[in-house]
């Protein structure tokens, strides 16, 4: 508060009468609360300074044991996006009463064009029940795609975890990671037809066909007339292996597009991961250049791992936010002032 004041930003009078007991409650909380988040975060860190000091970072990676690693991932992914389309597809009951609502009686047909009908009644239903069904698709692969991007961002953690604990060199992770990062996943299905026009055709042709059909006897001058009863039987079982062949083409084409980005995505890391391979031995043959200078690390770990030991009251199992424990605002400020040292000597 005295360094606002100093500042110019609060008066003497605003600051004791209006801001003070706001200050006295909040302010010093939210710095352990920031010491607490930081020290989360410390260990990663001083990670990355072991394998910058001295240049001592490896670019080694073993790119096998990595794909073996990617292979359970792959297979992880591919579970929760059938999973997930599972879920928010059309059920099998769903389609037993849209068969039922197309024929609950049977459609009785009787005229000299009648053996066409056939085929186009169950073309007709075809097209209504593949419309019926692609909003379910639309939303299932929606949700399939960010269940995927979420998998994708675990998967990010577990790269950068095994390249910190192989100890390779910040340069070489970073760039690894940015490979990474870079998942293109495309999540809308507007236009796009899951069954293809010959399969559906052909499941409308092999129904028509067991649809038995009565020929009239032929009279002079007159066309024979043709007879036949569509039943609901007839219809639920046309609806229900079209949607089996609909159900499968969907599990296809949504584990396509989530899971070829992944692999796409997963082939030019390791690329990326080859080249610095490639660019390190061939680097190995030039002459060594004056080693950028990270003595500074060695004053860093005197202070940081105090940083990184830091817990606050309130992550030991006390949730009063508005005080601060017995001598806690002291630990915060000597946490502080040895930062402020530690910097100072580095700065000179």
């Amino acid at each position: 508060m005295r360094e606002l004041q100093v500042l110019g930003q609060v008066t003497g009078p605003l600051a004791n009468s209006v801001l003070k007991a706001a200050y006295v409650k909040m302010l010093p909380r939210s710095v352990a609360h920031v010491l607490f988040d930081l020290s989360q975060l410390i260990a990663h860190v001083l990670a990355s300074l072991r394998a910058l000091e001295g240049g001592g970072g490896s670019n080694s990676i073993d790119v096998d044991r990595l794909k073996l690693v990617f292979q359970t991932y792959l297979d992880d992914v591919q579970r929760r996006v059938v999973t997930c389309l599972h879920q928010h597809e059309p059920t099998e009951e769903d389609t037993r009463k849209l068969a039922s609502s197309r024929c609950s009686l049977p459609i009785p047909f009787d005229d000299v064009d009648s053996i066409e009908l056939k085929d186009k009644f169950l073309s007709i239903l075809a097209r209504e029940a593949l419309g019926s069904w692609q909003p379910s698709y639309n939303k299932a692969l929606f949700e399939c795609c960010g269940e995927t991007s979420r998998a994708h961002q675990k998967w990010q953690r577990s790269i950068d975890h095994y390249l910190t604990q192989s100890g390779v060199d910040v340069a070489t992770k970073q760039r690894v990671l940015l490979d990474a990062k870079d998942l293109r996943i495309e999540s809308t299905a507007s236009g796009q037809n899951l069954l293809q026009v010959k399969v559906r055709d052909g499941l409308v042709a092999k129904h028509a066909d067991k649809i038995p059909v009565a020929r009239s006897k032929p009279q002079l001058f007159q066309r024979p007339r043709f007879s036949f009863a569509i039943t609901p039987k007839q219809v639920l079982a046309f609806v229900l292996e079209l949607f089996a062949a609909w159900r499968q083409a969907a599990e296809a084409e949504v584990v396509l597009r989530c899971l070829k980005p992944v692999e796409v995505n997963f082939n030019e890391m390791v690329q990326s991961i080859q080249d610095i391979s490639a660019q390190c031995l061939a680097g190995k043959t030039r002459k060594q250049e004056v080693p950028f200078d990270f003595s500074f690390v060695h004053k860093l770990e005197e202070v940081l791992p105090t940083v990184a030991a830091f817990s606050s009251r309130e992550e030991d199992g006390d949730h009063e936010t508005d005080k601060l424990g017995a001598g806690e605002a002291d630990r915060c400020e000597a946490i502080c002032r040895q930062v402020r040292e530690a910097l100072q000597g580095i700065l000179r």
